[in-house]
Formats: structure tokens, C-alpha cells, sequence
């Protein structure tokens, strides 16, 4: 066997007791990885310079020493910059995980808004009905809180700047829906903000909207999905969604699905932006939705 054989067997070898390192998840760096390290190579780099001669200063320093005071220069300013992209591409993965915490938060402090309203009605959400105009659609549930005292709803993904839910009551919105129906239109799109609510599920044809008592698992508020429902939520570049559950807990996940069943979050079985076909298929739609 020739030596470049032996080489190619144990790269083969250490190929597979590496591949099962592919299905871990790698971790995230620390985020002053890049400061650290610039610190550790200049304390390297210091440590190892030769100890210069005394020499008697000069008024003037000869040509070649001028010329090595510029490379030393250049070289500085080629390491500023290198680490000054380093850092960028080490604070983007920060800025994200950031927004992602400020939006659970926000989620969270809906969640307990939400949690108080069905304590004073009887375990039941505010939800959607299957009639035409304000009460029709998922946006439905930010009029009902105002209603009932929870005013100054933050509606906004913190990724797409501070929302507050407009105050509008469910007499107002009816006189708008009369009057005006492309402002109507407009205004109940806006009434959820960044954020889609359930529509619930039917049950031999009678809508069925979310509890207190549905289900710790059952995916209540979360990040606004795609316009036609299809893939993760817009909010975080793509990356995935936070969903605020019944059971109060807010969860990020990469992928548009929830539960042991994979339900899609943003669309019914039906695959459509519909209310669900069962107590399993909870659909998070937009604020102008209907179920």
C-alpha cells in the first residue's frame, strides 16, 4: 500500500466518526469572540518582538525608517478593518436573537392580556364569528380587549418597529364598515399589527374559538405569516416565527409547523387561510381574515 492510499483510508476513516457531528446543531459564538481574539493575537504579536537596541534619538529618522513607519501603518489599518467587518458579521447574529426576545416579550404581555379576559368570560378568548363585518374577521380580538379595559396594545413585531393597536371599538367599526368599506378594509389590516391571531375551528359546520381549557399546545398569537400562508413569517427576515401558545409559554420556531402532528401554523388542512377542520388545526391569520 503506498503512503498516499494510507492517506486517503484515514481520511475516509476520519470522515465517518466526524459525520455524526453534522446532525448537531452548532452552537452560537460568544458575542465579544472577535474582540477577544484581536486582543490575544496583539498580546501574541508583542510578546514575540525582538528588544530594540538603545539607540540616541536623532532629530530626524532615515528615509528607510519612515518607510517601515508607513507599512506599519498599513498594517494596522488593514488589521482595523478586518476587524471592523468581523465585527459587523458578529453583531448581525446578535441584532437578530434581540428582536427575536423583544417580540417574545411583547407575545408574553399579550398572552397575560388575553389570559385576563378569558378569566372574566367565562374561559373563552375574545374570537372571530362567522358573520359579515368587524366581528367576522381575526383582528376582532384587539376592539374586544380595548372594550373590556386593556387599552394601549403593543400589536408590533420589535424587528418591524413599535405598534400600538388603534383604539377602536366594535360600534365604531360597524359605522366604518356602513360608510366606508375600502377604509374599513384597511383599518381592521392594521388593527393586529405585526401580529396573526386564530380563527379557531369548525365542528359540524359551527365555529368553534379558542379557550382557557383548548389546550396548552394550542398556538393562540404569533408572528404574521406570508400573504398566501405558505413558508415562515415575514417579521424576522424569513428566518421563522415566535407563537405565543394557551399554555402562556412563546416559542421561536424555524419552521411554519407546531404540535406531534406538524399542523401548519398559517394555514388549515384545507390549506387554506380558513378557521381549522378540527380541535388540532388552529389557523394564525391576519387581522382582516375571516373564518
Amino acid at each position: 500500500m503506498t503512503d498516499m492510499d494510507e492517506n486517503l483510508r484515514d481520511h475516509s476513516s476520519l470522515c465517518r466518526y466526524l459525520a455524526p457531528l453534522d446532525e448537531v446543531e452548532a452552537p452560537e459564538p460568544p458575542a465579544d469572540l472577535v474582540l477577544n481574539t484581536l486582543i490575544r493575537l496583539a498580546e501574541q504579536q508583542t510578546h514575540q518582538l525582538p528588544q530594540a537596541p538603545h539607540r540616541q534619538l536623532t532629530p530626524t529618522a532615515p528615509p528607510e525608517r519612515r518607510v517601515g513607519r508607513w507599512a506599519d501603518w498599513l498594517v494596522a489599518a488593514s488589521i482595523g478593518l478586518i476587524a471592523i467587518g468581523l465585527g459587523t458579521c458578529a453583531l448581525v447574529p446578535l441584532w437578530h436573537r434581540q428582536q427575536v426576545t423583544a417580540c417574545q416579550h411583547n407575545l408574553a404581555s399579550l398572552g397575560l392580556t388575553l389570559v385576563q379576559y378569558g378569566k372574566q368570560h367565562q374561559g373563552a378568548f375574545p374570537a372571530a364569528r362567522a358573520v359579515p363585518g368587524p366581528e367576522g374577521v381575526a383582528a376582532v380580538y384587539v376592539p374586544l380587549l380595548y372594550q373590556a379595559g386593556f387599552q394601549q396594545l403593543q400589536v408590533g413585531c420589535p424587528a418591524q418597529g413599535k405598534k400600538e393597536a388603534p383604539q377602536w371599538d366594535l360600534a365604531s367599526l360597524h359605522r366604518l364598515h356602513r360608510d366606508d368599506p375600502d377604509a374599513f378594509a384597511r383599518t381592521v389590516r392594521e388593527l393586529s399589527g405585526d401580529f396573526a391571531y386564530t380563527l379557531g375551528y369548525r365542528d359540524s359546520g359551527r365555529l368553534i374559538g379558542p379557550r382557557l381549557d383548548s389546550g396548552a399546545e394550542v398556538p393562540l398569537v404569533g408572528d404574521i405569516g406570508p400573504i398566501n400562508g405558505v413558508g415562515n413569517s415575514p417579521n424576522h427576515g424569513g428566518r421563522g416565527q415566535n407563537v405565543l401558545f394557551i399554555g402562556g409559554h412563546v416559542r421561536w420556531l424555524v419552521t411554519p409547523e407546531t404540535g406531534a402532528s406538524c399542523d401548519e401554523l398559517y394555514l388549515s388542512r384545507e390549506h387554506r387561510v380558513k378557521a381549522g377542520v378540527d380541535p388540532l388545526d388552529y389557523v394564525l391569520a391576519p387581522g382582516d381574515a375571516s373564518p
